[in-house]
This record gives structure tokens, C-alpha cells and sequence, in this order.
């Protein structure tokens, strides 16, 4: 870079001092540094930058005309200034902002940089103060004419107390055309308005050598008679055009109010004429080859209307249109040759060849490299030249020098919340950026390039329509600023001498210029204050302010788009935009213009205007007065925005206090994890202390097994015999339900003896009881972790019992200090005097020595048939042989007998029976009979009884310690809500879920796998510069980062290919029309079905729901129900929350719907919707499981006592009580067996444990997380958390009904306790009417048939307002008597899905959790719904009028009526479509869905919110579906694929 580049020039100095000290507007030739002046004023006067704004501080703004000069004076600003630069553009919807929001950004920025319009209506609206802007900088300000945004926004000056200081920049000053005798009065105008005085330089000659002065050459072409064919084409297509122009299509379908008018009629066929001509004026000005080009642009642009035509008479229109191009198309292709080098020369226009030859001139003769803009008129022009030389480069050998792209303006749309704007800027951002980096040679452009957009230094302008005005021609000359570069205009050869006339009064427009202003800066004097009060009182009625001169305020020029936006703040669906109804009155000359506002807003008075003269500007007066009504009613706020739409998080702030400061993005996500202490039970703390009183429990197992079974029937009498464990604790245990847990011969049920007696330990008796829980838990179980120590702050011990007499065996414990050896080889004295017998064998645990595993054996019989010499099953001839062989082991007494043995299960845990399809099932081996040798084993004297119930121990405690924490959060909750506070009932046993033995939970997708195939595209990039490729992505990238998409999402560019299919258009157009910030509402899609017929045998009958009928009663729920409500899926356990939590989920969503209906009446669906969405979020139910500590009671993970389980009574000691330290570096720690015993490290050890623990130091964010476990936490992801909330609220629901569930909403808080949910629930619902005067027979002119209506239903309405609200589709719009369906729709949507999933739940019992959430997902959607409004002809009284949407529905009516109205798979796979974006028919379900879920609302709501009776009416229609699809669940397309094995579905 130049190290000059920057340096002032004199000229620059002196501007930049004039505008320092006076309002300026800098007149400089193009690439005279004008942008460079302004960065020097605006570093001279930062001073007020420097103090942050809180303190009082001031910013600087620049204004400009388009979205693209946001972005660029944003980099040029943020590289030579040191201030933080802010862009702001509509596409960031800035419409809406508060003051707050700006208020931060003037916080965070010093310079902000914005399109005009912007800043005009933040500060009409008072959320900008122009008194608080240091310096106002206007880009391109011959701009501010007429209704300019600039030129209003200098009319807000009038009470700025602080006024900033104005600097405008422009090359030319004048806007249009202009006499150069009325130079002089022009410039003036402009001072006027910017407050200011234009400056320029001394003399000329100062600026000649930095501003652009390219060559300039007028090309002429010869105009060419057209052919017969052409003229025939041209002739129909302009005949076509002045029919279209001669149409009047009425299609308001709203007749106007008596003696008034419509203000304007639909204007559609008008623009479709132009479309017509426009096609016309392409055909002739680019001749038959870009004519079709731009007949297949236009037919594009055709089918893109068609897909959002909503009138049945303009789709007869389109349609016509779309003939006329296809005939014109027809006959112009008569004349090519099919080859296109030859035909794209000989079919192309004298205009477009000499274009042509001035690119390949340039190319040939020049000794720069083209870098060309090509300006044109319309933007339609620049997209057909675009396609003509993209056709000439690919196809012309001499022209592959070309690389075209074009760009064109887009007229915003501030009211549009679509990615539509964002798209388009974001394209033109890349091809400018394509141009910059080379990718282009040429840039096809409308005037949107002329003007201040920094493009490359280009080499060759061409002016492809001859400038129509001054301006035109110096803003597009200016793009010319190689020193070397040409600028071409061309001009028909008929036209060449007019066009001289206007070029030589372009030359004299400047002289003038030149003279009045270049060197007179100092005698010139600006504009007077009498003649700035005269631009402040132009318009013919005041402005509006909503708190006087200085406040907010809305004027005649910004009230339409004011209205409009208030408008635009409505949701509606896809075939309904809220817009007010326009009627004129006229008395001539006079006019007055009336307003009907929509049916939603809450005034529904006609609006009046003033009389006036002129149309536009009564309609201005109207819309005036209008926004002064909505601000009245508080329709609009102090700062003019739609208050009730945009402040929903002011007004529900309060339901959602239990929300941290700090936002969380991913919280209540599955893959968010978080630690959690896990709760001990009250009952299992507390020391136990020698000498005081403890308490003895129990532990009482009854197997369940079939007795008929020999050795079953064996194994039942050890599990129950006499001696069996008890517990000590320091407290008592509370009254908790029977259990079971499962070996390999079946159930077996266990009983908690709680609190059988108290009794007073010796210190010698704990000593020993500790020894004995080690030799339990180290030596029997092997699950004792060397690293662990006997807990002696919370004591839990297990003691062996003589159950008959309930004491503890303290013999047992005496003589069983020690096991034998496992694997200690006997002498051969000790094998030779062996006494084998019932005594010495018999029920004893056995171990061969000879084999180094853990397998332990029961002896069940001694066979004295059998010996060592009997035949060995297999390949050996005897037992002898078979040891020898194979062990190397000679049996020395070989007529000891054999012992027969069964050998025991190495499983540890026994919460849930083996599934009987277990193929992994590793203990199949003990089905075998066994047989051993005697002189071969161990024999352990250790009672086998308790050696097989020890076996038991970490199952049972793991639920008896779960059944404690289910206790005490019952206990919580009943003490808050006065339910089950008794304890002393007899609990209902824990029991099996049978459904659980082979359900498989988890359905997380497979991560998708990196394959190979990428590599071969990085080895075909290598043709490419490898830097170039490098930069081109960085750009892409950074600027794919600013927009809220994936670039693989985005559709075919349907502007730069015209080869497109109507999947392509249809792709685009939904992609497109995507809200970028779109009110979440879950549209449940059926899944594909099994063909369900609704043909039945069965009559019908009645089914009541009994939690319907079920009081609030005392007692509560049952523990094991808080058990299961506890227990997440993960855990494996015998029951799981996940039917309960489908249940609880719809008794949320209906309560909390309820609420927002009840609670904010004027809330339309998408806001309630927005608000629902936010309090049933698994991140609000995930805070609200925080508060209440939900997370610590939970059951999360499966029992694996080998890996991380910790016995009762033991834990980490002391100096392990550390994150730090992992678990591989536990393990390598081992503890004294002492030391583990008394729980009291020596010195040594302590000592020894740290060097260990200093070691093996791990960040803690490194540690392998399961030391938690040790540590009294676990890791758990928020989405179990939250899932607790549904399955509590399910619990209370199905045990208590819906009084019981509503005091576990208050518990949690999901409504807040300052909310009186009593006297809320049973207050009358809000009245349909919202006009006062309507009568019935007002109600039953849009309803003429409601008896019938009312006979399919089986309902008759008390208050039929309810079901004309049902009926009345949003584009209803003579219905100003109740609101649309809307909000019945929302409430139906809830009721019925509460009262379907608590019915398929009740009946549903055979089902397993996926099972029923499929069931419910198959019977709870919009499809189906659809389908059963069609069914029932309530289609039919649908209220709307939009002729697509009905034509829609007759499609799908048809299709049904030949499906004799099922409900299948076809159906279905049509419906479904739309996740392909191929289904025309999308959203008609949507739509007759809601429908049916309006008739459930008004139903609910006229039977005075009677659940019972909506369920009598609809299970009427639905039961055939319901009971078909209970027995034959139609299942999840989608799921199923994830759920195959191999299958790893992949989606784009």
C-alpha cells in the first residue's frame, strides 16, 4: 500500500476545517477523497466519543442509501478509525427495537453505520436522540428529496436541543434532471434541507489529478427491422399487455360499507401487463436469442406468483400469462438453428452484438485486464445480458475470457421477518466479493453500483441504456477510476444527435456547478432559519406526538408504514397477512379516506381521515389518525411500537424469576450434563456410637419360585431360611413398600423388618460387625475397593440374623473371620483323609483350586454312584483321564464320590429379570448338571445361605436407598400440599414392568461417519491456487457466519439458472420465505402408519377417563408410583418414569395453555404459543427441577457394583476427597485392610496417599468423572432432570386426578405462587364477542346452517359466538363479531391431547413407553385431525376466503372421498411429503386440523371448561382410530430407521 494513501491533500484540509466548524455538504468529484474528509472531521470532533454513553458520551452515525454501503463504509471505517463500528440494516429487523437494545448498541459502539430509513424511524419513535449524535454524516445526499428518508429525518431537527453537526457527501448534488438555469435554486433546496452549505475546492485543477476522468466515447448501433416471426410474437405479447391493462378483476370479496369504495383495486393484472411489455421491450432491445432468455425468466417469475396466489380469479390470470410467454417462446424458437454459437450472433440485436464487440475490442486492443460493469436501466435487462454472456463465454472459444455475474437492488420489505431479504443481500454480498477477488470479470448492475459501493478499480464502464439524467451519468462515470479506464456510452444511430443535446447539457450542468460553487465557499451564504422553518412545516397536517413537541412521534409520511408494521405484528398462517381495509368517500374535489382495522386488533371502529384533495394524501391523514387511536388504546407504546407483541418477556418476566442471570443456551438439552449431589436419606445418617441405643431392621426375603422344581425349591429354602442380614442404623427406617429382585430360578420379594427392636452395641461388638461387613463386601463379593474405608460419620451395617429370634449372630460373626483360600492347593495328606459327606458337603460353597477363575459352586448332592473312574461326558473315557488331560492333575483317591454342583452366577446385579431374548447371556452354562471331584475344590464354611443372599445385597440396597429418597420427597411434597402426609399406610409393592424386560431406550441417532469421498475433492481443488482457494474460503466462511442458515440448506439460484424444475422453484420460494425468527410451535407430523381402516365391527360405546372422576384425596400417591417417577430409563431398573412423563407431558401442556388462556386474553396464537413454548421448555422445567432439587432424587444410572459402587457403611476417607484425582489413579492406591476396617488412616498411609494423589494430578476438567460417584454426586443430563417435572406431575395426576396435579404445579412453581390458580380455573371464560351491540341473529348470519353443524358434532352450543369463532379462518374478514379460530385452536390442541393421552394410557397398560408415544403421535396431529374434520364435513361451515386455500382442500377432499375417508399409510406418505418440500398440499391438513382443535376449544369452553363432556363428544368420532390403532401402533418412519440395526440413516 501506498504510504501516501492517507496523507491529506491540501484541498482536504481546508474542507475538512469548514466542516468542522459549520454544517457542510462537500461537493468533490468522484475519487476525490470525500469519505477520507469525513474521517478527518470525524477524528477532529471525537472528543464526545471518548466518554462511554452511560456517562453522557456522544456517537457519530452515518447514513446510506443501501444495505451494501452498510457493510462497506463499515470495514473502511473499522481500519482508519479506533473507535467500535456498528451496521445496521433491515435485515437485522431493527424496526422493532427498543430503547434499551439501542441504548446497549450505542454502549458498545462508537460509530454506528445504517441505511437512513433506520435511524429516521428510531428517531420519530424516540429511542435515538439526535442530541446525543456528535456528528451526523450523510452518504450520496442529493438523495433528500420529496419523501426521502434523509430529507425527513433533517425535518426532526426542529426541537433537537444539542443539534449534531451535519456533513454530507455527494459527486453530483442533483438527484434528476435539471435545467442548468435552475442549478442555482436546486442547490439551494438541498442546503436547506441538510441545515448546511455546500463547499467544494478553490479551483479545479486541485482535484484533477486524484478524481476519476476516463476516456468517454458514445457508441452508436443501428436499430434492426425485426423479422416476421418477431413481429408476430411482439404484436401478440403487446395485444396480450393491453388486455391485462383493460382487466378489472374484483377480488376484494369484501363488499365496502355503504357509499364508500375501495381505495385501490387489486393491481396484480397491471404488473403482470408490464411483465408482458417488459417481455416486448427485451425482445426488441436484445433480439429473438436474449428475448427467450427473458421469456424464461419471466415464465419463472410466474410460477413464483402462482405458488403464494390466493385469488381463484388471478390464478385464471397467471395462467393466461404463462400461455401468452409459452406461445411468444413457441414462435421465437421457430428461428434457431439448435446451434448456439452461431444463433447467439445472428438472433441477437445490433445493441447487444456491438456490446459484444466492445468486450472483445477491450480484450485485444487494452493492456489492463478487464475488470467491467455494465450499467443498465431495468434490473430485469441486467439478468438476461448476465445469461447471454455466460451463454457466449461457454460457448465461444474467442469469448472464454469472460466471467459474468450480475447485480441488482432489491426493494426491502421492513415488515418482512422471512430470510428473503437476507438471501438477496447476502448473494450480492458474494458476487461483489467474487468481483473483488477476481472469480468476475464483469458485474452486469442496475443503478445500485453507480453509487458509492466500493467496486475494484475498473477498467471499462459501459453505460448499456444511455443516462437518463445528470446524475446518472456522473455517479456512473465515477465507477470508472483506472487512470487508464474507458467509459462507453451507447446510443442508437436515430437517437445520436438528441443524445449530443443531452450530453452537451450534462457538460453545461457541471459548468454551472462549477462556477456557482468552486471557489466561493466564503462568499456564498447558506440557508436562512426563515427558509429551514418553512421545510419544518410543509406537510399539510402536523405530526402526532404522543407526549408533546420533542417526544415520539408519527407524521404523514411515516404513518402508512407505521400501520402497516402494527399490522405486520399479527401472526397468521400461510394463507393469511393482516393489512387494514381501505374505502374512500369522495365529495369533489375532495376525498376522505376510511379504515377498517382487522378483526384482531382490539379496535374495530371505522378510522376517518381528513377530507383532502389529493388520494395519497388522504390516505396518509387516515392512516395518521389510526396510529393516534392505537397509541390511545396502548396499542402502540411511548416509542410507537406494537406493544403487545414485541414486550411478551415485559409482561411474563415473573413466570420465569427461577432463571439465572447468566443465559444458558443449552440448558434442558440432552447433551447439557451437569453434576448433582445425590441425596442420603435422613434414615441412613448419624454415627453409631458404642454403648446408645441403635435400631435393627430386617432384611426378609420370600423367593417366589416354582416349587416343583428340585433344585429350586432347594435354592428357595437358603434365600428364606432362618438365618438371614439385618441392618444397624442410628435412626429409624420409615414405613416403605415390599420389593423384588431376581435370580436365575425367578422373583424374589423383599421385606424391610423396619425397626424391629433397639438394642446397645459394645465397642468390642462393632468392632467385630465391621470385620464382618469387610469379609462380606471384600472376601465374599469382591466389590470392596481397595481405596475404601468403613464410614464412621454415617454408619450403615449389615450383621448376620437368627430371624426367629430377631437377634444378631454374634457367633456367626465370631467363627467366620476369614474365607478359605480360594485357590490354596491342599497337602496330600489333606486330599487323602478327605471326609466326604451330607456334613462336610452338603450346602456348601465350593471353589476348584486348579482353575484360576472366580466361579463359585453350591453343592446340591453327593452321588455315591458316581466316582472318578465314571464315563466324563465329552471325549474322554473318565473323570481321571479328563484332569489329567486337560488340568494335569492326577486324582489320588479316586473312589471318594463325586459332588454334583450347580454353580452360582457371577451377575452382581439382580434388579431386573434376564430378558428372554438375551443372547449375551453369559451365564447359560448354569443350566448344566455339574459334576465335580471332591479332593479337587475348596470348601467354604461360610453358610451358603447367607453366602447367596450376600449375593443379593447390592441390588436390594440399591433400591431400599432409592425407596428412602422416593419416601422423603413424597414426605416434601405432601407437607406442601397437605396430599399423603400419612405414612403409616401399607404401601403397594414395588412391581414389575413387564414391558421394561426387552424395551430398549435408547434411540439417539448414530453420529454420522467421515468417509473417504471427500478426499477426492480436495485432490481435484489442486488445479486451483491454492491461496486463492485458501482466501475465497476464509471469505465465504466469515460471511456465511453472519446469517442464520447452512450454506447447504441454500436453494438453487433460481435469478442465475434458468434451467430450474418446480421442485427447484418450490425449494426456493419455501426456503425464502422461512421466519428467521419464526414463533415456535410443535406441529406434530403423523408417522407412517400399517393401513388402519376405520371400518369396525364393534358398536359403539361410551369409555369414561377415570382420572377424570378421581377427587383429591389424602392419601396420596403410592411410593413405588414416586419410585417409577424417579427412575430414569437409563437406569434399567424394573419400572421407569417414561409412560408417566408422556402422561404428565400432556397434562402440562394443557394446564399451562389453560393458564395463558385464562391469564392473557388478548394474546393471539403465536404469542400465546411463543409463552407456552417457553414454560413447558425443557430449560424452564429443568430450572424449576433445580429449585426443588429434583436432580439428587433421581435414579440415573445402572447398578454396576463391579465398576463404581460404593457399599453402605463405607466411603472415600478423608485426603481422596478430591476432583483432582481419577479414577485409573485410585486404583492404584490400596489402603491397609485395618485401616479399612477402623476407617482411620495412620500417618504412613495418609502420607503415602498424597505423594500418590500429587502423582497422578489431573485438571479436573480431565478427570474421568466417575470418582462422582465416591464422591456422593452424578453426572446428569438436564433433559432427565427435567423429564422428572412430567413424570411427578404424571404420578400426582393419575393418583390424585386434576386437583392433585394442580398443587404439584403450584409445588413446582410451574405457575408462580403469586398467581391464585383456584380463583383463576374457575372464573368464566372470556366472551367471544368483542362487539358489545352483535346479536344472535348478528352470530347466526355467518353460521345459516349451525343446525347441522351442531348434528355431526353431537354438541349443541349455548353461546354460538364460540362456534362462529371456531369456524372463522383469520382471511374471514366480514366476521368482525368474534376473533379467528386462532386461540380455540391453541386451547383445543391441549385439551384433546390431555384428554387422549390420559385415555390411551389408561387403557393402554400392554403398551410400552415407545409404544405409547407413538400411539399418542399417531392420534394427536394435524393430519389426522385433518382427516377426521373431513370426515365429518366440518370443513364444509369453514368460514374463509382465499380461493388456494379452498382449492387445496378440495384436493385433499378428493383424495379422501376416494380412500372412502381412511386414514392410512397413502394418506400419510402424501402428508409427508413436505419434508422433501415436493407436497403442494402441506399445510392443508394444518389447517383443517386446526380447525377440529378449534371445535374442541369452543366445546371446552361453552360447557363451562368441562373436560368430561369434550370427551363424550369426541371419543364419538375418534374411538374407531383409538382402539385400532391401540392394538396395531403405527410406528415412527423415522425412528424405525434409526432404531435397525446397521442402518445409520443420514438426512440432508
Amino acid at each position: 500500500m501506498d504510504e501516501n494513501e492517507f496523507k491529506p491533500r491540501n484541498y482536504q484540509v481546508e474542507l475538512m476545517q469548514t466542516a468542522v466548524n459549520n454544517n457542510t455538504i462537500i461537493y468533490l468529484p468522484t475519487g476525490a477523497g470525500k469519505t477520507y474528509i469525513a474521517v478527518l472531521v470525524l477524528k477532529h470532533l471525537c472528543a464526545p466519543l471518548n466518554i462511554s454513553w452511560k456517562n453522557g458520551g456522544k456517537i457519530t452515525i452515518l447514513l446510506v442509501n443501501t444495505v451494501a454501503l452498510v457493510h462497506q463504509h463499515g470495514e473502511y471505517l473499522k481500519r482508519h478509525t479506533p473507535f467500535k463500528v456498528g451496521e445496521y440494516s433491515g435485515e437485522l429487523n431493527v424496526d422493532f427495537w427498543s430503547k434499551d437494545v439501542w441504548d446497549k448498541q450505542c454502549d458498545d459502539h462508537k460509530i454506528l453505520i445504517m441505511t437512513c430509513q433506520i435511524l429516521t424511524s428510531a428517531v420519530e419513535r424516540k429511542v435515538l436522540d439526535l442530541d446525543r449524535v456528535n456528528l451526523l454524516i450523510f452518504d450520496e445526499c442529493h438523495r433528500a428529496v420529496n419523501d426521502q428518508p434523509m430529507r425527513q429525518l433533517m425535518k426532526n431537527f426542529q426541537y433537537v436541543a444539542n443539534k449534531p453537526r451535519v456533513l454530507g457527501l455527494t459527486a453530483t448534488l442533483l438527484n434528476g434532471n435539471c435545467a442548468p438555469l435552475r442549478v442555482k435554486e436546486m442547490v439551494q433546496s438541498l442546503e436547506v434541507t441538510y441545515h448546511s452549505k455546500v463547499a467544494t475546492v478553490d479551483e479545479l485543477k486541485d482535484v484533477l489529478g486524484y478524481s476519476t476522468n476516463p476516456t468517454e466515447k458514445i457508441i452508436c448501433y443501428y436499430a434492426k427491422k425485426p423479422s416476421e416471426i418477431t413481429r408476430i410474437a411482439t404484436t401478440f405479447l403487446e395485444d396480450s399487455a393491453h388486455t391485462l391493462k383493460k382487466l378489472t378483476l374484483d377480488s376484494t370479496n369484501v363488499p365496502a360499507p355503504e357509499n364508500l369504495e375501495h381505495l385501490d383495486p387489486i393491481k396484480g393484472q397491471k404488473e403482470l401487463a408490464n411483465l408482458l411489455s417488459d417481455a416486448v421491450i427485451h425482445i426488441t432491445m436484445l433480439g429473438t436469442y436474449g428475448g427467450l432468455q427473458g421469456i424464461s425468466a419471466h415464465t419463472i417469475q410466474i410460477e413464483c406468483m402462482k405458488k403464494f396466489c390466493d385469488d381463484e380469479n388471478f390464478c385464471h390470470v397467471l395462467n393466461a400469462v404463462t400461455t401468452s410467454l409459452t406461445y411468444a417462446k413457441v414462435l421465437l424458437s421457430k428461428e434457431l438453428s439448435g446451434d448456439i454459437s452461431k444463433d447467439i450472433f445472428n438472433l441477437s440485436s445490433p445493441k447487444v452484438i456491438e456490446l459484444f464487440k466492445i468486450l472483445k475490442e477491450y480484450q485485444q486492443k487494452s493492456q489492463e485486464e478487464l475488470c467491467a460493469i455494465i450499467f443498465v436501466q431495468r434490473r430485469f435487462t441486467a439478468k438476461v445480458l448476465y445469461h447471454l454472456l455466460k451463454l457466449l463465454a461457454e460457448n465461444l472459444e474467442e469469448f472464454s475470457f469472460l466471467k459474468p455475474n450480475f447485480v441488482v437492488g432489491q426493494n426491502s420489505n421492513p415488515f418482512n421477518n422471512t430470510r428473503e431479504t437476507l438471501y438477496l443481500t447476502k448473494v450480492n454480498r458474494e458476487i461483489i466479493q467474487g468481483f473483488f477477488s477476481k472469480e468476475f470479470n464483469i458485474l452486469v448492475s442496475s443503478n445500485v453500483l453507480e453509487e458509492g459501493i466500493d467496486v475494484p478499480t475498473c477498467t471499462l464502464v459501459i453505460k448499456f441504456d444511455e443516462p437518463l439524467d445528470y446524475r446518472s451519468y456522473i455517479q456512473s462515470k465515477g465507477r470508472a477510476r483506472h487512470k487508464d479506464s474507458l467509459y462507453c456510452m451507447m446510443v442508437e444511430q436515430s437517437l445520436y444527435a438528441k443524445y449530443v443535446d443531452k450530453y452537451d447539457t450534462f457538460q453545461k450542468i457541471e459548468s454551472e456547478l462549477n462556477k456557482y460553487l468552486i471557489g466561493q465557499n466564503d462568499t456564498r451564504d447558506g440557508p436562512s432559519e426563515r427558509d429551514i422553518q418553512e421545510l419544518y412545516n410543509e406537510d399539510e397536517l402536523p405530526p402526532y406526538y404522543v407526549d408533546g413537541p420533542g417526544s415520539a412521534h408519527v407524521n404523514m409520511v411515516s404513518a402508512v408504514s407505521l400501520l402497516s408494521t402494527y399490522c405486520n405484528s399479527f401472526e397468521g398462517d400461510a394463507y393469511t397477512s393482516y393489512a387494514p381495509n381501505w374505502y374512500t368517500e369522495k365529495k369533489p374535489p375532495y376525498i376522505r379516506v376510511i379504515i377498517e382495522m382487522p378483526t384482531v386488533c382490539p379496535y374495530l371502529k371505522p378510522i376517518k381521515g381528513e377530507f383532502l384533495k389529493n388520494k395519497k394524501q388522504a390516505k396518509r391523514s387516515a392512516a395518521l389518525n389510526a396510529c393516534k387511536i392505537l397509541h390511545a388504546i396502548g396499542e402502540l407504546d411511548n416509542n410507537l411500537r406494537p406493544i403487545k407483541r414485541t414486550e411478551l418477556a415485559e409482561e411474563t418476566d415473573f413466570l420465569f424469576k427461577h432463571w439465572p442471570a447468566a443465559k444458558e443456551k443449552t440448558a434442558g438439552h440432552k447433551k447439557n450434563v451437569r453434576l448433582h449431589q445425590i441425596h442420603v436419606p435422613r434414615c441412613c445418617k448419624g454415627r453409631i456410637i458404642p454403648a446408645t441405643q441403635v435400631y435393627l431392621h430386617i432384611i426378609n426375603l420370600s423367593p417366589n419360585f416354582d416349587l416343583s422344581n428340585m433344585s429350586d425349591s432347594a435354592m428357595a429354602d437358603l434365600y428364606s431360611s432362618n438365618s438371614c442380614f439385618g441392618i444397624i442404623t442410628s435412626n429409624m427406617f420409615p414405613n416403605i413398600c415390599r420389593f423384588p429382585v431376581y435370580v436365575k430360578s425367578g422373583e424374589i420379594k423383599v421385606d424391610i423388618i423396619r425397626n424391629v427392636k433397639t438394642i446397645s452395641l459394645f465397642p468390642k461388638d462393632l468392632e467385630d460387625i465391621r470385620r464382618f461387613n469387610y469379609l462380606i463386601y471384600n472376601d465374599i463379593l469382591c466389590l470392596l475397593k481397595k481405596f475404601l474405608v468403613i464410614n464412621n460419620e454415617d454408619s450403615f451395617l449389615i450383621v448376620p440374623i437368627d430371624k426367629e429370634h430377631a437377634q444378631i449372630d454374634f457367633d456367626l460373626i465370631q467363627e467366620h473371620k476369614k474365607l478359605k483360600d480360594r485357590f490354596r492347593e491342599p497337602t496330600l495328606e489333606e486330599r487323602l483323609a478327605l471326609d466326604v459327606s451330607e456334613t462336610t458337603f452338603f450346602n456348601k460353597i465350593v471353589t476348584p483350586w486348579y482353575r484360576k477363575d472366580d466361579t463359585e459352586y453350591l453343592v446340591t448332592n453327593i452321588c455315591r454312584d458316581l466316582d472318578a473312574h465314571s464315563p466324563f461326558p465329552g471325549n474322554y473315557p473318565d473323570y481321571m483321564s479328563y484332569y489329567k488331560s486337560h488340568y494335569q492333575r492326577t486324582i489320588l483317591n479316586p473312589k471318594y464320590p463325586l459332588i454334583r454342583v450347580e454353580a452360582l452366577s457371577s451377575r452382581t446385579n439382580c434388579l431386573k429379570p434376564r430378558s428372554l431374548t438375551d443372547k449375551k447371556n453369559k451365564d447359560s452354562f448354569l443350566n448344566y448338571i455339574i459334576h465335580l471331584v471332591p479332593e479337587l475344590v475348596v470348601v467354604q464354611d461360610f453358610p451358603a445361605n447367607l453366602w447367596l443372599q450376600a449375593k443379593l445385597l447390592p441390588s436390594i440396597f440399591d433400591k431400599l436407598f432409592q425407596i428412602f429418597r422416593a419416601d422423603e420427597l413424597r414426605a416434601t411434597i405432601g407437607k406442601a400440599t397437605n396430599i399423603g402426609i400419612s405414612s403409616t399406610k401399607q404401601w403397594k409393592p414395588l412391581q414389575l414392568d413387564k414391558h421394561l424386560i426387552n424395551y430398549e431406550i435408547d434411540r439417539s441417532p448414530v453420529d454420522e461417519v467421515d468417509t473417504d469421498e471427500n478426499v477426492e475433492v480436495l485432490n481435484m481443488e489442486k488445479i486451483l491456487s491454492l491461496t486463492y482457494m485458501l482466501n475465497k474460503e476464509v471469505v465465504a466462511n466469515t460471511l456465511q457466519e453472519e446469517y442464520p442458515w447452512e450454506k447447504s440448506e441454500e436453494p438453487v439460484d433460481i435469478e442465475r439458472n434458468l434451467n430450474v424444475t418446480l421442485m427447484d422453484i418450490q425449494y426456493y420460494l419455501n426456503f425464502i420465505k422461512e421466519p428467521v425468527h419464526p414463533i415456535q410451535r410443535q406441529i406434530m407430523n403423523s408417522p407412517m402408519r400399517q393401513k388402519p381402516a376405520i371400518t369396525y365391527d364393534v358398536d359403539f360405546v361410551p369409555e369414561r377417563i377415570k382420572m377424570l372422576n378421581i377427587a383429591l384425596n389424602q392419601k396420596g400417591p403410592e411410593l413405588a408410583d414416586i419410585y417409577r417417577a424417579l427412575a430414569t430409563a437409563k437406569c434399567n431398573d424394573i419400572v421407569n418414569l417414561e409412560r408417566l412423563e408422556t402422561l404428565g407431558d400432556s397434562f402440562l401442556k394443557f394446564i399451562v395453555t389453560l393458564f395463558i388462556y385464562l391469564k392473557y386474553p388478548k394474546y393471539n396464537e403465536g404469542r400465546s404459543t411463543t409463552l407456552k413454548g417457553q414454560m413447558v421448555s425443557n430449560k424452564n422445567l429443568y430450572y424449576l427441577a433445580k429449585n426443588r432439587r429434583l436432580g439428587s432424587y433421581l435414579k440415573y444410572f445402572d447398578l454396576k457394583p463391579k465398576e463404581d459402587w460404593c457399599p453402605p457403611g463405607f466411603c472415600l476417607p478423608e485426603p481422596l476427597r478430591t476432583k483432582s484425582v481419577d479414577t485409573a489413579a485410585l486404583l492404584t492406591i490400596t489402603i491397609p485392610e485395618t485401616e479399612q476396617i477402623t476407617g482411620i488412616l495412620s500417618e504412613e498411609t495418609v502420607n503415602a496417599i498424597q505423594k500418590e494423589i500429587a502423582r497422578n494430578m489431573t485438571p479436573e476438567e480431565n478427570c474421568n468423572h466417575s470418582i462422582n460417584y465416591y464422591l456422593g454426586e452424578q453426572q446428569i443430563s438436564d433433559k432427565f432432570v427435567s423429564d422428572s417435572v412430567e413424570s411427578l406431575l404424571g404420578v400426582y395426576l393419575e393418583s390424585c386426578g386434576v386437583p392433585g396435579a394442580i398443587l404439584m404445579v403450584k409445588w413446582l412453581e410451574i405457575i408462580p405462587n403469586s398467581i391464585n390458580m383456584s380463583e383463576l380455573f374457575s372464573q368464566p371464560p372470556p366472551n367471544p364477542v368483542l362487539n358489545p351491540n352483535a346479536t344472535q341473529s348478528n352470530i347466526d348470519f355467518h353460521l345459516p346452517t349451525y343446525q347441522e353443524l351442531e348434528k355431526n358434532l353431537g354438541y349443541t352450543f349455548k353461546n354460538r359466538a364460540y362456534l362462529l369463532q371456531a369456524l372463522t379462518h383469520s382471511s374471514y374478514t366480514p366476521n368482525r363479531i368474534t376473533k379467528c379460530y386462532q386461540t380455540l385452536e391453541f386451547l383445543g390442541d391441549a385439551v384433546l391431547d390431555f384428554l387422549i393421552t390420559m385415555y390411551i394410557y389408561e387403557t393402554g397398560e400392554h403398551l410400552n413407553p415407545g409404544d405409547l408415544t407413538d400411539l399418542r403421535s399417531a392420534l394427536v396431529n394435524n393430519i389426522t385431525f385433518a382427516c377426521f374434520a373431513v370426515r365429518c364435513s366440518f370443513h364444509k361451515y369453514l368460514l374463509a376466503i382465499n380461493n388456494k386455500l379452498q382449492a387445496y382442500i378440495d384436493k385433499f377432499i378428493k383424495y379422501q372421498e376416494n380412500k372412502n375417508f381412511s386414514v392410512d399409510d397413502d394418506v400419510l406418505i402424501l402428508l409427508n411429503e413436505d419434508d422433501f418440500h415436493i407436497a403442494e398440499y402441506v399445510d392443508v391438513p394444518k389447517v383443517l386440523g386446526d380447525l377440529f382443535e378449534s371445535l374442541v376449544g369452543a366445546v371446552f369452553l361453552d360447557s363451562g371448561m368441562n373436560l368430561q363432556v369434550v370427551w363424550d363428544v369426541f371419543y364419538r368420532i375418534m374411538w374407531k382410530e383409538i382402539n385400532l390403532f391401540r392394538n396395531n401402533v403405527p410406528k415412527n418412519a423415522i425412528r424405525m430407521l434409526h432404531e435397525t440395526p446397521g442402518a445409520h440413516p443420514a438426512f440432508q
